[in-house]
């Protein structure tokens, strides 16, 4: 039976799942919204699993780094391996967005289809939105959980691993008898959770129909139109960063290049249909171990923490908003407002960790603030535009994060 159930994991099957499930939403509205309740079903069981999965792996990888002494080692290549790919990722996506210019030149009806879809949306003012000061002191303040039961009722992922982190060192730190205790008792449930996840990829193909189904009604033919230049470079940016990725794991995971996205593949689909990469975090993690035969204990500290605070998705998001902006309004850069952009961009987006997508969104305003641009204008068309460029950013940022993860646990 397992053996017959096996053919729901092929890659050719969750292909056709996101062809139907674009083609259901486009062309049966009425029918996705009735099958949504079952997107909505499966996301839930999967972010049911997320949490524990986050927690039972940051604490034992923590705690087994401080009973070996090499922290200081692993800590400085996790910050050095992050900085140079979500700086490479921002100065890649602005430079690429400013040759292909998708604001310019976009014509009439576009102009009128934005026009009216502006004046139909209640956003804050750009006044609201562009506080730097108050982005980067949001950061330190919404890491610290108050409570933290409150904090896994509502899934604050920032301070859920803000807490794991803690009690990991603290664990570390502690006897040798209770020590064993903890680890073995966390990695069990660990083991446990996983088990579950790989029932719930047996389902994958269907929730993958439901979700795209769901996305594709929430999208009009006008705005498609009107923002078709921005989603089409929005999509190479995001899949030549995928190649690139692709090669750091060929490189540093000594593994086929092709392998490199067919041993992440059901993290790659999950991310895609569910537009959650917390989501995808244990179908990574099982897909660098097991697949790409990466360090265990490492993989289990770094994925969780890199897809969480290095959002390589929200840096994507705001650097090609900045130029379309710039694009609508004929402004041109010069290489100060390119670097300080550029710069806004990656701090922001690492100061967005655990916002909900709507505020993270919002908070582009700061950069566009800064350059003189209307905020109203950028963010409306995004929250548009967001059921499209959702999914392959998702998809990026899993495997961005998967080739940090596995350069971080290469040895020489």
């Amino acid at each position: 039976m397992k053996n017959k159930l096996e053919i729901l994991k092929h890659p050719a099957v969750m292909i056709l799942s996101m062809i139907i499930g674009i083609l259901t939403g486009v062309f049966f509205k009425k029918l996705s919204l009735h099958m949504s309740i079952f997107g909505d079903i499966y996301l839930a069981l999967l972010n049911m699993c997320s949490i524990p999965i986050v927690i039972t792996a940051i604490i034992p990888s923590i705690a087994k780094l401080f009973q070996s002494h090499e922290v200081k080692k692993y800590l400085f290549k996790i910050i050095t391996v992050f900085s140079i790919l979500i700086f490479f990722t921002g100065i890649f996506s602005f430079s690429f967005t400013m040759v292909c210019k998708p604001g310019h030149n976009i014509g009439k009806k576009a102009e009128i289809v934005i026009g009216k879809l502006i004046s139909k949306t209640n956003i804050k003012s750009s006044k609201d939105l562009s506080n730097k000061d108050e982005s980067v002191k949001r950061l330190f303040y919404n890491m610290i959980p108050e409570n933290i039961f409150n904090s896994l009722s509502k899934g604050y992922m920032l301070q859920i691993v803000f807490f794991t982190i803690i009690l990991g060192v603290a664990t570390g730190f502690l006897p040798e008898r209770n020590y064993n205790t903890i680890i073995e008792l966390t990695e069990s449930f660990f083991e446990a959770f996983f088990k579950i996840i790989d029932w719930l990829i047996y389902l994958l193909p269907f929730g993958i129909i439901s979700l795209l189904a769901k996305q594709m009604t929430q999208i009009g033919t006008g705005i498609l139109l009107a923002m078709l230049k921005f989603i089409i470079v929005f999509h190479i940016i995001s899949i030549l960063l995928m190649l690139k990725s692709g090669f750091l794991i060929k490189i540093y995971g000594k593994v086929n290049f092709k392998d490199s996205f067919l041993k992440l593949r059901d993290a790659l689909f999950i991310g895609f249909g569910t537009q959650s990469s917390i989501a995808a975090i244990p179908s990574t993690i099982e897909g660098l171990t097991e697949g790409l035969k990466n360090d265990k204990k490492i993989t289990n500290l770094v994925l969780p923490i890199g897809i969480v605070i290095f959002r390589f998705s929200a840096v994507i998001i705001y650097t090609t908003s900045v130029i379309f902006a710039a694009n609508l309004y004929n402004m041109h850069f010069n290489v100060t407002n390119a670097i300080i952009s550029i710069f806004l961009c990656i701090v922001i987006a690492v100061s967005s960790a655990g916002l909900p997508g709507l505020t993270t969104m919002a908070m582009v305003g700061n950069i566009l603030h800064y350059l003189g641009l209307p905020v109203e204008t950028v963010v409306v068309l995004l929250i548009a535009v967001t059921p499209l460029i959702d999914p392959i950013c998702t998809a990026a940022t899993i495997h961005l994060n998967s080739a940090a993860t596995v350069i971080i646990a290469h040895k020489k």
